[in-house]
């Protein structure tokens, strides 16, 4: 008699009085397979007082089912549309311990508003089976009703819409089980800073000790920003997946640069390309590493530019420089030998032709080499003009005196 008494209490529906607010409390079981979520639907039981309704699922101890199957403390607020009133959300907070063992995994699969086509005002949520009981408290009363196979149905239908949602076999992949899902867009609007410990995943399951960003399926944009293992570098990716094209954009520092040395580079053999206002500006091949600034074809130049340079200063290493034709050995061409190539060839000897340098490239330290080595060249020549001036003016002079 105790017992049956005892049972009675836990499964009746009581009511506390909490500064002001009523709180629901009570249980419910889902049976079925240990390895299926159920739908369990649960009541807007404050949609008439415009306020959302907030719901706590709660199984703290690991052996509330007589054995060893984790925990959970999950809070849901919602608010149904009931006939596409609108304003409608539900956000969750659930906090799960996924114990070891048969079935042993996350406790909710997912979670439905059901009221865009009636008055039920009511959501769904799945529960995971196999005889796992859950204790609950509301602002209001919830009614919660399983659909387990069982109970009921394993099939919940929406009045008046002639649609179904029968059981899942695994969480769907808006379902953190570890921490907040809400239903709309975040937007944070501070003078100070907002901190984050731990992972961040958006749009995805998978935020691996890390800020882990997937636009979606059909049109991926992925980034991660992750913490290696001890004893490395901090290290960052950002992945591009576009029409097919798979590329891998990667910042860090390694092992054998400075912790404060931050790199940016693709994997495998893809261009690092960077932009502005929708169009390329500077390319990086990933093959050979040449650099194209305004084309996208470095070519063999580890530096190509398509258009004007503008620079203060410019510092060319030098290999070679044109003294020798100071040193006593250097033979000084004629100027009539000079005289003779300039009107066969049409330019200076060692210069290169106008055929061999418009439209070409031309070497600019070797230019400066042969340009300077004329200037030296022509500099003996003057030298040596006015060494036979003086003669001449001093031989002049010894005539005019004698």
């Amino acid at each position: 008699m105790r017992k049956c008494f005892f049972l009675f209490l836990i499964s009746f529906f009581f009511y506390k009085e909490s500064k002001g607010q009523v709180v629901v409390t009570g249980s419910l079981t889902v049976n079925g397979d240990i390895n299926t979520f159920y739908p369990v639907t649960f009541q807007d039981g404050m949609w008439g007082n415009d306020r959302p309704t907030e719901l706590t699922l709660g199984r703290s101890s690991v052996h509330i089912n007589s054995h060893w199957r984790g925990s959970l403390i999950a809070n849901f607020k919602y608010h149904t549309t009931l006939w596409g009133n609108g304003s409608e959300f539900i956000d969750a907070d659930i906090k799960s311990y996924p114990s070891a063992g048969s079935g042993a995994y996350q406790f909710i699969a997912g979670w439905q508003d059901v009221t865009w086509c009636n008055g039920d005002s009511k959501i769904i949520i799945w529960l995971k089976g196999g005889g796992t009981t859950y204790l609950y408290s509301a602002n209001c009363t919830v009614s919660p009703v399983v659909y387990d196979g069982v109970s009921n149905s394993s099939t919940y239908s929406v009045t008046n819409c002639g649609t179904q949602f029968g059981p899942k076999i695994a969480p769907e992949a808006y379902v953190n089980n570890s921490g907040k899902t809400f239903s709309g867009p975040a937007y944070f609007n501070s003078a100070k800073p907002s901190y984050m410990l731990g992972s961040l995943g958006i749009g995805t399951t998978t935020p691996q000790n890390a800020i882990h960003i997937l636009k979606n399926s059909a049109d991926p944009v992925e980034a991660t920003i992750q913490q290696a293992g001890s004893g490395t570098w901090a290290r960052a990716s950002l992945g591009l997946n576009t029409s097919g094209v798979v590329g891998a954009i990667t910042t860090w520092a390694p092992s054998s640069v400075r912790a404060n040395t931050m790199w940016l580079q693709t994997v495998n053999a893809n261009d690092l390309i960077l932009g502005t206002n929708d169009q390329e500006r500077i390319r990086v091949s990933g093959i050979s590493g040449n650099v194209a600034i305004g084309t996208a074809n470095p070519g063999s130049y580890k530096l190509a530019v398509e258009g004007t340079i503008g620079a203060r200063k410019i510092k060319v290493t030098q290999t070679s420089w044109a003294d020798d034709v100071f040193k006593p050995n250097y033979t000084l061409p004629s100027l009539t030998s000079t005289k003779a190539f300039i009107q066969k060839n049409g330019h200076l000897p060692g210069i290169p032709a106008e055929k061999c340098v418009v439209g070409k490239d031309i070497d600019i330290a070797d230019m400066q080499v042969k340009l300077l080595r004329k200037i030296e060249e022509l500099t003996l020549y003057i030298i040596k003009q006015e060494d036979e001036i003086r003669k001449l003016k001093r031989s002049f002079l010894k005539r005019r005196n004698k």
